[in-house]
């Protein structure tokens, strides 16, 4: 299985997707025109990864900023890491948010909102 690594754009976070030790990282800003097109591989590696194996994943998201189609695509992450926590895969995801950042904590609180998998929030102290 191959890794998928996107440099970050303007509009576009990092994503870093590895098989081999079991990370996922988004990184930056997520605005994409089309978030979904921009998805469609991270999706397609987790299912790729997720099928039926129960590798572990741990997952390290680090946006500063995503617009609400980009909204739906981390609910759609997030649920495909639920449902492969739900058959038995050690699951864990680090949401971390800037100090002071309350729409980032919110998001993530609601993201977490439910699922079956260890989900920490983590405040990043402004430098």
């Amino acid at each position: 299985m191959n890794e998928l690594n996107l440099e970050s754009g303007v509009s576009t976070p990092g994503v870093l997707l590895s098989a081999d030790s079991g990370a996922m990282r988004l990184t930056g800003e997520c605005y994409p025109e089309n978030a979904v097109e921009f998805f469609r591989p991270v999706f397609q590696w987790l299912d790729e990864y997720m099928d039926g194996r129960h590798r572990p994943l741990k997952v390290e998201v680090s946006l500063s900023y995503f617009n609400s189609s980009s909204s739906k695509c981390l609910l759609d992450v997030v649920e495909r890491l639920d449902e492969y926590a739900r058959q038995g895969a050690s699951v864990m995801l680090w949401w971390h948010y800037a100090e002071g950042d309350e729409d980032l904590l919110e998001s993530g609180k609601e993201l977490a909102d439910g699922v079956s998998f260890p989900f920490h929030l983590v405040m990043d102290e402004e430098a």
